[in-house]
C-alpha cells in the first residue's frame, strides 16, 4: 500500500497540511509537542477510524472545530488505484473508499492496512493480557478472513452463557447450548490462533538471526487447560462460574507468552530490549501479512529514538527498508538515523505546519 498524496484537517494543531510522502521511508522530524504524533493519529484514524490515543474525538479535533477530515490517494501492490477519506465530528463518522460508503471500520482496516509502533507498545510484553489478546485478534483479522466471523460467534454465546450464569442457571438445555457454540468456535479460533503464533515465531527467528542474539519464545497460552475440551470444561465449572458471576474459561481468557531462555521477558529484560523484540516483532507481523495478502501495511514509528540506542536505530530501519512497505517515523533530530537513505523523505514539523527538506 502506496499512499502518494495526504491531506490533514483539524487534527490537533494540524490544521491543513497536504504533502506528498515518500514511497519507502518518511522521517517526520521536530521538537516535542510540534505536531509529529498527531500526523501519525491522522494516518490511523484514517485506517482505523479511531484515535490511538484517546476514545474521545473531541480531544482529536481542533479547538473550535466541529468536525476533522483525514484523506488520501495511492495505490496498491498491483497499481490499483486507491481514494479514501474519513470525517468525524463528536457524532458522526463518514467514512469512503473509492466513492463508496464504508459501513464498517473492519472493513476500512483491511483497505488500509497499518501496523503501529510507539513508545507505550512495550505493554505487549509488560501490561495484561487483555492488550495482547487485542494486538493478536487484529493481527489474525488481517490474515485470517474467516477469523472475525468465528470471533462474533463466540463472543456472542459468552455473552448469553454468562447472562445465563449471572441468573444462577446451571441445568438447561440453553444454557448447555450456549456451551457447545463457544467450544464449537473456540476449536476454530484456537487453531487459527496457533497457527498464527507459529508462523509468527518462524518470521521471527529469520529477523533475529540477521539482527543479534535476541532469541525469543512466542507461546500461546488457550484460555483452559491444554488436551481438555472446552465444553465439558465449561459444564464442570457451572457452580464456580455462578459464584463469581462470568465465565472462567474460554478464548476471552487466552493470553501470548514472551520468554527468554524460558523465562518472561518482562522480567527478565530491560526496557531496550523490550523495545528491540517489538520492534522486530510487529515487522516479523507486517511481513507475515505481506505474504498472506500480497500486500504490505503501512508502518507508523513513533518516537524512534526512544528506548533504542544509535546501532539499534540503524538496524530498525535497514529491516523496515527491507519490508518494501511504506514508513512513516517520528524524532526529533534527523542525525538520530545517521546518514541520508535512498528513497528517504524528511518532513520538518513545527506548531503544526509540516514541510518538507533536501536532506
Amino acid at each position: 500500500m502506496q499512499i502518494e498524496s495526504l491531506r490533514i484537517q483539524n487534527v490537533r494543531i494540524l490544521d491543513n497540511i497536504r504533502i506528498t510522502p515518500g514511497q519507502t521511508l518518511n522521517s517526520i522530524v521536530g521538537p516535542n509537542a510540534s505536531g509529529k504524533t498527531s500526523f501519525l493519529e491522522a494516518i490511523y484514524i484514517l485506517s482505523r477510524g479511531r484515535s490511538f490515543r484517546t476514545p474521545r474525538i473531541h480531544e482529536v479535533i481542533t479547538n473550535h472545530k466541529e468536525t476533522l477530515l483525514v484523506s488520501a490517494e495511492g495505490s496498491n501492490r498491483n497499481d490499483r488505484r486507491m481514494q479514501t477519506g474519513i470525517e468525524k465530528s463528536r457524532g458522526r463518522t463518514c467514512l469512503k473508499y473509492n466513492g463508496f460508503i464504508v459501513s464498517k471500520i473492519s472493513q476500512q482496516a483491511a483497505n488500509l492496512p497499518v501496523i503501529l509502533i510507539t513508545p507505550e507498545s512495550h505493554s505487549l510484553v509488560t501490561g495484561d493480557p487483555k492488550r495482547r489478546r487485542l494486538w493478536l485478534d487484529w493481527a489474525l483479522f488481517h490474515v485470517e478472513p474467516s477469523y472475525l466471523d468465528h470471533w462474533r460467534a463466540y463472543h456472542r454465546a459468552y455473552r448469553q452463557r454468562n447472562h445465563l450464569v449471572q441468573q444462577g442457571m446451571k441445568d438447561s438445555n440453553q444454557i448447555t447450548g450456549w456451551e457447545r457454540a463457544m467450544e464449537q468456535e473456540a476449536t476454530v479460533i484456537t487453531f487459527l490462533r496457533k497457527r498464527f503464533i507459529e508462523d509468527l515465531q518462524g518470521q521471527f527467528t529469520l529477523l533475529a538471526e540477521e539482527t543479534g542474539p535476541l532469541q525469543v519464545q512466542i507461546e500461546l497460552q488457550q484460555g483452559w487447560t491444554d488436551g481438555t475440551n472446552l465444553y465439558e470444561v465449561l459444564e464442570s465449572s457451572r457452580e464456580a462460574d455462578i459464584q463469581t458471576g462470568h465465565t472462567r474459561h474460554g478464548i476471552h481468557r487466552g493470553d501470548v507468552v514472551f520468554k527468554r531462555d524460558n523465562r518472561s521477558m518482562s522480567r527478565v529484560c530491560s526496557r531496550g530490549e523490550i523495545k528491540q523484540f517489538i520492534t522486530i516483532l510487529l515487522i516479523a507481523q507486517a511481513r507475515l501479512l505481506s505474504m498472506r495478502l500480497g500486500e504490505y501495511p503501512l508502518i507508523l514509528f513513533d518516537d524512534l529514538a526512544s528506548e533504542l540506542d544509535v546501532n539499534s536505530r540503524n538496524l530498525v530501519i535497514t529491516l523496515l527498508q527491507g519490508l518494501h512497505s511504506q514508513v512513516f517515523m517520528t524524532m526529533t533530530d534527523i542525525e538520530s538515523t545517521g546518514t541520508a537513505r535512498v528513497g528517504e523523505a524528511v518532513f520538518h514539523v513545527e506548531h503544526g505546519n509540516i514541510r518538507k527538506v533536501v536532506r
